[in-house]
């Protein structure tokens, strides 16, 4: 149970970063309303706790727990004064304007991959241009550049074992059509951001590279001859990679 209102707090703001429908209220109630007294104000943040309830909700579904109903009765029966909302004031704008200086851009992306976030947070990691990223234009240029280094890995390793297996078609389809496919579609993507400034179609570009994973997958799965784990682990790494791309490129447009 979450019984303090600190620890609540915390689950929050990086439940807010998470959520775009909620994030873009939050702006909204932040940034263009201008109250024009401190009546008004008040209403803002009366406004904000019931935002806040709402997420309540959210987390327990999300994090598995449950949120003690005093907090969310504390919170709703908060009086502020006019120095306390300017503080607190202070802290939204941070969470809601700067969400680097609260987290990783990476870490925001990969939270938002869901069900497999710890899957991407272990994966983008061992990249230190990736981790170290400020804005999402960059983070989606690295993102793409080592989706694309990885699928090039893939391949090379797909050709060894068609070698090994000359006969066998699922695998020479793997190496030589659905993953060629895949890395020129990373490839393209990366051209869409960087020189076309196009991210909407690096994301129909992306959604086709990760084509080339799946397929792969489900003709190995359909030749039943050979079993191969490793080829398995770096068919979901490149879905994965292409899911990763979509969010980081979603935040360009």
């Amino acid at each position: 149970m979450v019984s303090s209102i600190f620890e609540l707090w915390e689950m929050l703001a990086t439940h807010i970063l998470t959520h775009t429908y909620q994030h873009t209220l939050f702006n909204w109630l932040i940034f263009t309303w201008d109250p024009p007294n401190i009546y008004e104000t008040h209403i803002l943040f009366e406004l904000y706790i019931d935002l806040i309830v709402c997420w309540c909700f959210d987390i327990e579904n999300k994090f598995k727990v449950h949120v003690n109903p005093n907090i969310i009765r504390k919170m709703k029966s908060t009086s502020f004064s006019p120095s306390s909302l300017f503080i607190i004031c202070l802290c939204l704008i941070c969470y809601a304007s700067v969400p680097a200086l609260c987290g990783n851009l990476y870490e925001i992306v990969c939270n938002e991959a869901r069900q497999d976030a710890n899957a991407c947070l272990n994966l983008l990691k061992t990249n230190s241009i990736i981790t170290s990223a400020t804005n999402y234009h960059d983070l989606s240029k690295s993102i793409l550049k080592f989706a694309l280094n990885k699928g090039l890995e893939a391949q090379a390793y797909l050709l060894e074992v068609a070698k090994q297996f000359p006969n066998n078609q699922a695998v020479g389809q793997c190496a030589n059509v659905f993953y060629k496919k895949s890395i020129a579609y990373f490839g393209y993507a990366m051209i869409d951001v960087d020189k076309i400034k196009d991210p909407q179609h690096a994301k129909n570009d992306v959604q086709t590279a990760g084509n080339g994973p799946a397929d792969c997958e489900k003709a190995m799965q359909n030749a039943r001859v050979i079993h191969d784990p490793t080829i398995h682990a770096k068919n979901n790494e490149m879905f994965l990679l292409s899911k990763i791309s979509f969010l980081a490129l979603n935040h360009l447009t």
